[in-house]
């Protein structure tokens, strides 16, 4: 897009620190690839120069709504552009319709469409926007409150916000309506829920950087920095600078490989339930598996992941998969609340798994129905005896 060098390796630092605290196994990490898909496509048509690469993206949109369920962030990239076209018409005072803006509406409409191609069609559109209407899930589920400044890494996320927020100016100072509209409503969202901040930090810090790149170049005192980057840009693309990356992403390839083969590389034991789930392992043989387990939703996801499904749990981290009505029994159970064991009857949970100083881990030692049968400073875990 046009960013100065230095300005995007600092910007690298910071969405590195912003989307560091979403680097899960799930789904949603192919979703940031082909956001960038749509908002490079958008902006090269925004320049003029996207050609017939804008209507394929509907076949990008597919494949996105069976990937997952932020299918229709793509859909609103292009709408978005769309109305900045419209808009730098009425500021410039342009006669007639800009050709931009029906090429991008239909994209966008097209791209809407798209998406309807899912096993479920217009059922899934229908979950996902009564998912994110749910106030109770918005309410109660952390990643989806607002972000917590006193979290380790708010740094990044602070001079993430400011680096954007200086970028969305400059847009607007450039006229770029529809770049400025897309770094308002991503704001907007990431100060609104934590979950959207690292969505968020792959959009717009690239667009901040070649925002606030065009600013400096009419900068006199910035025209000697900004001429010695691109004379390293020069050199690099001489050299085929690609080439040396490569080689570095083969080599960590075949190092995490070895590491992998002698066994050094797995999950933390200090932060997963890892040797409370070897015991359940050899402890228990039945044909039928280990029973439901209740534990929190993201030992729940690690232990599906380590007994490849035969053990059940109570629920995990794909929230929308339960409901409502799952959700409320499980903030029952770890919260103590009158009732708690009656859910777990209910549901025919055997074993609890909780870290040992948990409000849950004292009420099951004190209840005749649960025995502590394994304890580590990570997890303790219990069984139902009656």
């Amino acid at each position: 897009m046009g960013g100065n060098l230095f300005f995007t390796a600092v910007a690298m630092v910071l969405l590195l620190g912003t989307t560091s605290m979403h680097w899960l196994a799930r789904p949603h990490v192919f979703s940031w690839i082909l956001a960038l898909v749509f908002l490079a496509v958008a902006e090269r048509e925004r320049r003029g120069t996207a050609g017939r690469v804008l209507y394929l993206l509907p076949l990008v949109a597919v494949l996105w709504a069976n990937l997952h369920g932020s299918f229709l962030l793509g859909p609103a990239i292009v709408f978005i552009y769309a109305i900045g076209a419209w808009s730098e018409k009425r500021v410039n005072s342009w006669s007639g319709i800009p050709l931009q803006f029906p090429r991008l509406a239909v994209a966008s409409l097209a791209c809407l469409l798209a998406t309807f191609i899912n096993p479920y069609g217009w059922r899934l559109h229908e979950h996902v926007l009564a998912y994110l209407e749910n106030d109770y899930v918005m309410d109660h589920i952390s990643e989806f409150r607002s972000f917590s400044f006193h979290s380790p890494g708010a740094l990044y996320v602070e001079l993430f916000l400011a680096v954007a927020a200086l970028g969305t100016v400059s847009l607007f100072k450039q006229r770029a309506f529809g770049p400025a509209l897309l770094s308002v409503g991503m704001l907007h969202l990431s100060l609104y829920s934590a979950r959207h901040l690292p969505t968020a930090a792959v959009l717009l810090l690239p667009l901040s950087v070649a925002a606030l790149t065009r600013e400096a170049r009419t900068w006199p005192a910035m025209r000697r920095f900004l001429d010695y980057s691109d004379r390293l840009r020069a050199i690099d693309s001489r050299i085929y600078g690609i080439v040396p990356i490569m080689l570095v992403l083969a080599l960590t390839a075949v190092g995490v490989n070895a590491l992998s083969g002698a066994g050094r590389v797995g999950f933390d034991a200090g932060t997963f339930p890892v040797r409370a789930a070897d015991f359940l392992e050899q402890r228990t043989r039945e044909p039928d598996g280990l029973g439901r387990v209740f534990a929190t939703d993201q030992w729940s996801g690690y232990l599906i992941y380590r007994f490849a499904g035969d053990s059940k749990v109570f629920i995990d981290g794909r929230s929308d998969f339960y409901g409502q009505n799952i959700l409320e029994s499980y903030a029952r159970i770890v919260e103590v609340r009158p009732g708690w064991e009656t859910v777990l009857k209910q549901y025919d949970v055997r074993f609890v798994m909780v870290p040992p100083d948990n409000a849950l881990a004292a009420a099951l030692q004190l209840s005749g129905a649960w025995k502590r049968i394994y304890s580590d400073p990570v997890a303790a875990v219990y069984e139902r005896i009656s």
